[in-house]
């Protein structure tokens, strides 16, 4: 199922074939990379676009099996590296729910932050996904500027020596 197509984007940054979005960094700088999944085209756009003007590169995934075909090319043969340093992912989606996803997530890449978004207001789905992993879960409609922080933050956390 291909992904659905992506959003306008600005001069300052290019969508690759892939469905990446990249803001030109300096040379020799590390850009992070997040995997973003949501299924509202307009939404995600939105996001990816917020992300990449905070410095991540952001490869894209409109459902739940895109997501997963996204992530199963980011891992190396011997089925635990990523190329992903976070995931930004709705909840709710077609195909698979994150939910459904993040379980597989844990038991490959249980070091790789996990952010859920979701439409679903309830108590019980927040700490479900905080049960599996999830290191936050914002309700929507997100404030892009507090996701795009707690991803630096997460980014930043895993990064420090244990």
């Amino acid at each position: 199922m291909k992904p659905s197509s992506p959003g306008p984007v600005s001069e300052r940054d290019s969508r690759t074939a892939s469905g990446s979005v990249s803001t030109g960094s300096a040379p020799g700088a590390t850009t992070k990379h997040v995997l973003l999944a949501e299924d509202d085209a307009d939404l995600r756009a939105l996001i990816a676009l917020k992300l990449a003007e905070a410095g991540f590169e952001v490869t894209e995934a409109g459902d739940g099996t895109a997501l997963l075909d996204r992530l199963a090319d980011s891992i190396d043969v011997e089925g635990s590296l990523s190329r992903f340093d976070a995931i930004v992912s709705d909840i709710c989606m077609p195909g698979y729910t994150a939910i459904d996803i993040l379980t597989g997530i844990r038991r490959y890449l249980p070091d790789t932050p996990v952010v859920l978004i979701t439409g679903l207001a309830d108590r019980h789905t927040h700490e479900r996904a905080q049960q599996l992993g999830a290191v936050a879960v914002y309700d929507k409609p997100v404030n892009l500027d507090v996701l795009c922080e707690t991803v630096r933050n997460v980014i930043a956390h895993r990064a420090e020596p244990a």
